[in-house]
């Protein structure tokens, strides 16, 4: 239901507060990622899918920054200020 309201922060604060395993709580980034990238938030989804790295395979990020790789990439590699 959360996740239907785009309530992700909210999944996310519940899920760790609710001691969910490291898997579960990866999913939530996921789909959390998922959602910013479809709306075009690809730095936010970034942020997101690196909090997947060990739960995920990287080609599922390969494969969903497809043919917007170049912008994807940037917001992996550029280092904050």
């Amino acid at each position: 239901m959360l996740y239907r309201k785009s309530l992700y922060l909210i999944a996310l604060n519940l899920g760790k507060t609710q001691n969910l395993d490291e898997a579960s709580v990866a999913d939530i980034h996921r789909q959390y990622g998922d959602h910013l990238y479809s709306k075009g938030d690809y730095d936010g989804a970034m942020k997101q899918f690196v909090q997947t790295i060990g739960n995920f395979q990287p080609s599922y990020v390969i494969r969903k920054v497809g043919w917007r790789r170049r912008e994807c990439l940037r917001s992996l590699t550029v280092s904050p200020s």
